[in-house]
This record gives structure tokens, sequence and C-alpha cells, in this order.
């Protein structure tokens, strides 16, 4: 359907880009503490409950999950799969100046 808010990808745009905002923050927190306290490893449940803990704000399900995968996608996290199974995660670094960075680009020529 045209227009609906889970196609449309201006709205989906603008909806990443205000819950990047309100608790982008916070997952970059989460990684960078993690990997400062050489614990790199983390399950998705872990991120969802510090998100939970420290944001200022009601979070949605899936939202921290969708941050990083976005943070990831802009380069300001970097981290890789151990268990999909498992929803378990390495971190392997951290670059919060990225944060806002346009996405990196998936095409190839």
């Amino acid at each position: 359907m045209a227009g609906d808010a889970t196609t449309d990808p201006t709205t989906h745009a603008a909806n990443l880009k205000r819950v990047r905002g309100a608790i982008g923050q916070v997952v970059l927190a989460f990684c960078d503490d993690r990997l400062t306290l050489d614990q790199p490893e983390f399950h998705m449940s872990d991120l969802d409950g510090y998100v939970r803990e420290h944001a200022r704000c009601v979070v949605a399900p899936e939202s921290p999950a969708r941050i990083l995968r976005d943070l990831a996608a802009r380069g300001a996290v970097v981290y890789s799969l151990v268990s999909r199974r498992a929803s378990a995660y390495r971190l392997i670094a951290v670059r919060p100046e990225l944060a806002l960075a346009p996405k990196k680009s998936t095409d190839t020529p």
C-alpha cells in the first residue's frame, strides 16, 4: 500500500532517524563499555536490557537491534555474528565519530 509506514522509504528513514536520535548514543555506550571491559561478546538480550535501563524514553521491541544494524551500516560499530541461533555477537570496534555519517554504499558497480 502506497504511503504505508512499513513500506514507504521516506517514512522508514524518518522513523529510523528519530529512533537513532533517541537511543543511538545508548547503543554506542553499550558497545564502548563492552570493549572497554574486554567483554566483546554479547547477546542481543544484553543490548536490549542495557538500552531499556539507560534510555530516557520508551523503547520499542527490536529498536536496539535496528539501531545497532544502522550504526554498523554507517561504520560506527563493527561486529561479527557468533551464533544466529543464540543471537550472539562479538564487537570488533566502535567509532562514535561515524554515528552520523551517511550509510556506506553496499552497491557494487
